[in-house]
């Protein structure tokens, strides 16, 4: 989808609030942009923008109309890795495995239709 389509198809979701005021409303919007100059224009979109990094993305949260949106991209993207030195760490590395008869529940799933018969 392009994003003249991805307008059309907001444009058509506001017209099915509008009508639908009982429909549960959507928290948050999530952008995967692709490469610093989407990243940018994602932060340039936003208002009350707030940037978090963890070891492997960046996360940008801010708000249009009101409503929150997060952009996630992998924090390579945007930083720049520095390997400022080595250090010894510990891990536990399984050796062996075991097989052990254990019981487990055999299920099936009874479903009502949500919409009656028609879907």
């Amino acid at each position: 989808m392009n994003n003249k389509e991805y307008a059309k198809a907001l444009r058509l979701m506001a017209k099915i609030y509008k009508y639908n005021p009982e429909l549960p409303q959507i928290n948050e919007l999530k952008l995967y942009p692709s490469g610093i100059e989407q990243v940018r224009l994602c932060i340039k979109s936003l208002d009350n923008i707030k940037k978090n990094y963890d070891s492997h993305f960046i996360r940008i949260t801010g708000t249009i109309g009101g409503i929150r949106i997060e952009a996630v991209d992998w924090r390579e993207v945007v930083c720049t890795k520095r390997v400022v030195g080595t250090r010894l760490v510990k891990r536990e590395i399984p050796i062996e495995t075991k097989i052990v008869e254990v019981e487990e529940e055999i299920v099936e799933w009874d479903c009502n239709p949500i919409l009656g018969d028609s879907k």
